[in-house]
């Protein structure tokens, strides 16, 4: 029996389980693996596997970014993002809390009135939203989200959910399939909440991957092993690659700041784009946590225009997420008129809470291989800068390769 047939097995058994025979009981099951072990190719047949049907009553697939989500759907798992599932902005809590108010008004002004449960239960839910409403950021959606429906969710790219997340997400009582892969780096800030003591572990590729250029360097990367310059099917190793190409590479990902900053420089250079505020086409990546805004650190939109601008305090950008959706970013001008210098401005000179008032972001034409957890792109550039992280330097230059979904092209910059 293969290892992937065993992990459909002991999934089946933990599905099948009243009490769960996972690790972790009844709610949730882990199952880990490496670049191309079948994680995604079992996932995409859980309905089949488990016999149950995709939809909000039955299995949902989910991802902690937009871009993963995407990723996943291609790959035959409709999948949405973690965040959609589970909060929702102020403005609809204030919407949620003027309804309330007025069926409690309903309730009061009846000719019979009296206090009784359902009345006291509105209330209570008033009361609890209006408190929420009080503190900065996104509300957990208790009432309407499909969590409270769905019989099984399958969340991918573990990693990336922290104890906070995973503390609302079990709260929902549904049960958990949860995908991971530890060779990855940890994000910053630590491990995530789901990353240990899987329930099973895939270290054999699947037969389908076997020979997909990315897994095999992947692995090599994985296991220490050199990547000698050639062509790996449509993937490249390259000692030099002139910087005209970089541009046809859906994402370039580095190790150093310093290289961020002058490839994110140069290719703006190339497009043609010498002003400092974003113009239509420009990337741009979210660098911290704004519940209050509701963007998350990581997060990426391309420009499409940019609305007001004044250097050394804010510029107004209309863009686009990874999932299509157009929004105004009110950002920190600093980052993008002066580089890492005005980062480091915003992000050290600036107390937290007035920093939380408008967007800390930055240009994202490339971004360092821990900004680029949780996502994928079809083709990616890796400027291998592994052994600036020494101990980590296999595992770094692994996360980097895997997030390539087609072909990757690595060069070691000298």
């Amino acid at each position: 029996m293969s290892q992937q047939e065993e992990a459909i097995e002991g999934i089946g058994a933990w599905w099948e389980s009243p009490e769960g025979n996972s690790i972790h009981g009844p709610q949730q099951y882990r199952l880990h693996g490496y670049a191309g072990s079948g994680k995604t190719t079992i996932a995409r047949h859980f309905p089949e596997i488990l016999d149950i049907p995709h939809g909000e009553d039955g299995l949902m697939y989910a991802a902690y970014t937009g871009r993963a989500a995407q990723v996943l759907t291609k790959k035959g798992c409709p999948a949405v993002t973690l965040h959609s599932l589970m909060y929702i902005p102020l403005a609809k809590g204030k919407a949620e809390l003027r309804k309330l108010d007025a069926e409690i008004a309903e309730l009061e002004l009846a000719g019979d009135f009296s206090p009784n449960k359902a009345y006291r239960k509105l209330k209570m839910q008033r009361d609890k939203l209006a408190d929420e409403l009080n503190q900065p950021g996104f509300i957990l959606n208790e009432t309407d989200s499909p969590l409270n429906t769905v019989k099984l969710l399958v969340v991918d790219e573990c990693s990336m959910v922290d104890e906070d997340m995973a503390a609302d997400l079990l709260g929902f009582g549904c049960r958990l399939l949860i995908l991971g892969d530890p060779g990855q780096l940890p994000p910053v800030g630590g491990p995530g909440a789901f990353d240990a003591d899987p329930d099973y572990f895939l270290t054999e590729l699947y037969r389908q991957e076997a020979g997909n250029p990315v897994v095999e360097l992947a692995t090599r990367a994985r296991k220490g092993m050199p990547i000698s310059p050639g062509k790996y099917g449509g993937s490249m190793a390259y000692k030099k690659l002139n910087p005209m190409k970089w541009a046809d590479y859906d994402q370039v990902i580095v190790g150093k700041n310093a290289t961020r900053e002058r490839i994110c420089r140069e290719l703006r250079a190339g497009q043609g784009h010498r002003d400092w505020k974003p113009q239509e086409g420009d990337k741009i990546i979210v660098l911290e946590n704004n519940r209050l805004l509701r963007v998350v650190n990581g997060a990426q939109y391309t420009a499409c225009e940019t609305r007001q601008a004044e250097e050394g305090w804010s510029v107004t950008v209309l863009a686009q997420d990874d999932e299509g959706i157009e929004r105004e970013l009110t950002c920190w001008a600093q980052p993008f008129a002066d580089g890492l210098d005005g980062e480091k401005a915003v992000s050290r000179e600036m107390d937290y809470h007035l920093r939380q008032t408008k967007v800390y972001a930055t240009w994202g034409h490339a971004i360092t291989c821990h900004k680029a957890q949780g996502g994928q792109w079809d083709d990616v550039l890796v400027m291998d800068e592994s052994r600036v992280f020494r101990n980590d330097a296999d595992r770094w230059l692994y996360t980097a390769i895997t997030r390539a979904a087609q072909n990757v092209a690595i060069i070691r910059p000298a």
